[in-house]
């Protein structure tokens, strides 16, 4: 099944269609049913990933990386998604691989497996990525022995402690983890803080590592810089900003869009200007110095 990595650009030429056919896209968003939000918040967050995705995949073709086996990624895939968010976690962990001609096999609780395998197949089509991206029916347990046995890429979303057990029972096999736990708000000053602390909280889901979940207080935005409150407390002792992120291990930090210097990363996490929006769709998501994954749509 080896291709050129893009070797055609009509799914992305259908993908950029439907993006600006609202009528097509809203028959899509109920077609991809997310129950954690209600549809006309689900229609949105799903534009601006899919638009997140087809910026990623225009990007990728132009820089010209054009061997799937150069990629450093192996011959095949296999994504390890949690119980919930197939569409999103699917799009975010498991699309961009079978876009880049890497067959990619989508593993998740058995329990789930016809709701999962309804939804990632529904976006394959879209895409045309059939051949590439499947959904199997078999233990999650039994697949990972045999990647680690083919030397394949095993991605994982979800508890730092399941990517400690896979890490610990499989030493040498090629394992990469998404396993932030949160969003933590990142300010020098209280106010901006808690506005996009409220901004958060108003948007929260039944479950999800995108919900806001501490807001911290600093000196700086700077690894070293001292940190003053966590969720309005003192820290007990003296701590920097990158012992806090090490201890909270989110999946994003968010600050203040008038922060006049933002780095792009404090810590090894993701770190992205908050101006208000209600997009789910954060580039650099999930960016986790742990487990190995270096954000969404960074691969």
């Amino acid at each position: 099944m080896n291709r050129p990595y893009f070797q055609t650009v009509q799914p992305l030429a259908r993908l950029h269609e439907l993006l600006f056919e609202q009528d097509d896209f809203d028959a899509l968003a109920r077609r991809l049913p997310e129950p954690r939000m209600p549809l006309a918040m689900w229609r949105d967050v799903l534009h601006s990933e899919l638009l997140g995705l087809f910026r990623w995949a225009l990007i990728r073709a132009k820089e010209g990386l054009a061997e799937p086996h150069g990629q450093g990624y192996g011959e095949e895939v296999l994504c390890l998604l949690p119980y919930y968010g197939f569409c999103l976690h699917a799009i975010r962990r498991a699309v961009p691989f079978a876009l880049m001609g890497i067959p990619t096999t989508v593993s998740v609780r058995d329990d789930r497996y016809q709701e999962a395998c309804a939804v990632i197949a529904e976006l394959a089509i879209l895409l045309d990525v059939q051949d590439w991206l499947q959904v199997s029916d078999q233990p999650s347990a039994s697949l990972v022995r045999q990647f680690h046995d083919r030397a394949g890429l095993i991605v994982l979303t979800g508890k730092q402690a399941t990517y400690a057990n896979l890490r610990s029972a499989y030493p040498e096999a090629r394992i990469i983890g998404a396993t932030g736990c949160c969003a933590v708000v990142m300010a020098v000053q209280e106010e901006p803080a808690r506005l996009i602390e409220e901004q958060r909280r108003q948007g929260r889901l039944s479950v999800s590592c995108s919900n806001h979940g501490h807001t911290v207080l600093v000196e700086a935005l700077a690894p070293g810089a001292a940190v003053l409150a966590i969720d309005g407390a003192r820290p007990a002792t003296g701590s920097t900003v990158q012992e806090v992120l090490g201890q909270l291990h989110p999946s994003i930090v968010l600050a203040p869009s008038s922060t006049t210097t933002l780095p792009d990363d404090l810590g090894g996490y993701s770190v992205l200007a908050w101006d208000g929006a209600t997009s789910a769709s954060l580039d650099g998501f999930g960016r986790d110095p742990l487990g190995g994954w270096p954000g969404d749509y960074r691969l």
